[in-house]
């Protein structure tokens, strides 16, 4: 799902964009409200949903949902500032876990892997990215 706003005669809209294999649907409307999301996608939506991670998203039923590699990414940036230890932590490791999984998908884009050894690669990028979530830091009394 891609937005953008534009101005029409004075009065902001929101550019809606969702996109598949075959066809390419553009709305503009007067608001980023859960509302439009679902004039949009209607309500037994079966695709993967991709956003900002936006709370208009929050209802919206789909396949699957997954945010943004860019936003995540500054979301984890944010916390590699975190005075917390463990906020530092979880972030450098997730973002080890999205770096690596962005070279595997490269080398199967470029033919050095093949369909079965990414989605070995992936099971185990899975359960690294389990553990960390698994391992919330220690509390401090």
């Amino acid at each position: 799902m891609v937005q953008s706003i534009t101005i029409i005669d004075g009065i902001k809209y929101w550019l809606w964009v969702a996109t598949s294999e075959q066809v390419c649907v553009l709305s503009l409307a007067p608001t980023r409200s859960s509302a439009e999301l679902e004039k949009l996608l209607g309500t037994n939506f079966e695709g993967i949903l991709s956003s900002d991670g936006f709370s208009a998203y929050n209802p919206q039923k789909a396949g699957v949902k997954q945010k943004c590699l860019v936003h995540l990414e500054r979301d984890l940036a944010a916390l590699q500032t975190s005075r917390f230890q463990g906020n530092r932590d979880f972030a450098m490791g997730v973002k080890e876990i999205l770096k690596e999984a962005r070279s595997f998908h490269r080398n199967y884009q470029e033919g050095k892997l093949s369909r079965a050894a990414l989605t070995a690669q992936r099971k185990e990028l899975e359960t690294r990215l389990q553990e960390v979530v698994d391992s919330p830091p220690v509390r401090l009394t």
